[in-house]
């Protein structure tokens, strides 16, 4: 699958509404994914007011600028991602004169998370980005980060805002 914008494997752009979440289990995607803009994923590209459980993705994902993850690029909005694994490698690569000015957000679960609970869920994929850089979530902003494994490597260029679980943590727990 290739695209622009809120790129997925499975659905580019999942919108449920307050109160009322949208479901997506037991899916799998084993295609490539590419994206030259934001919110690109293996499930998912951008995600709000959903629930995503035991979904896989094994398809390696590359964007050529920002918010990209295993099983989605951006989730918000009381949504949980629970039980899913991926193992495809992702690759967050900036385009322009000047990359060290750019922002990446790459996990191996979710690029970018607000207001979301993220658990139990397995990477196993190598994540690449400039920076913001994480095993599970790359940019954290608000939400819950609990029992989630990485096995994948976090390769990153800038030598902050990187981690195994978390990339950058702004507000979550």
């Amino acid at each position: 699958v290739a695209g622009t914008s809120r790129v997925g494997g499975i659905v580019g752009d999942f919108q449920g509404k307050s109160g009322a979440n949208l479901i997506l289990t037991n899916c799998t995607n084993k295609g490539k994914i590419e994206g030259t803009d934001v919110n690109v994923g293996g499930i998912s590209g951008s995600a709000s007011y959903v629930s995503i459980s035991d979904s896989v993705n094994e398809g390696d994902i590359t964007t050529k600028h920002t918010t990209v993850g295993g099983i989605t690029g951006s989730i918000s909005n009381s949504s949980t991602i629970n039980g899913c694994t991926n193992t495809g490698n992702i690759v967050a690569s900036t385009v322009g004169a000047n990359p060290k000015s750019s922002q990446t957000t790459a996990g191996g679960i979710a690029g970018s998370v607000s207001s979301t609970t993220i658990s139990s869920n397995t990477n196993k994929g190598t994540v690449t980005a400039y920076k913001n850089t994480g095993g599970i979530v790359g940019y954290l902003s608000s939400g819950t980060v609990s029992a989630n494994t990485n096995e994948g490597e976090v390769r990153h260029v800038q030598t902050n805002n990187n981690g195994l679980i978390v990339g950058y943590n702004s507000g979550g727990t």
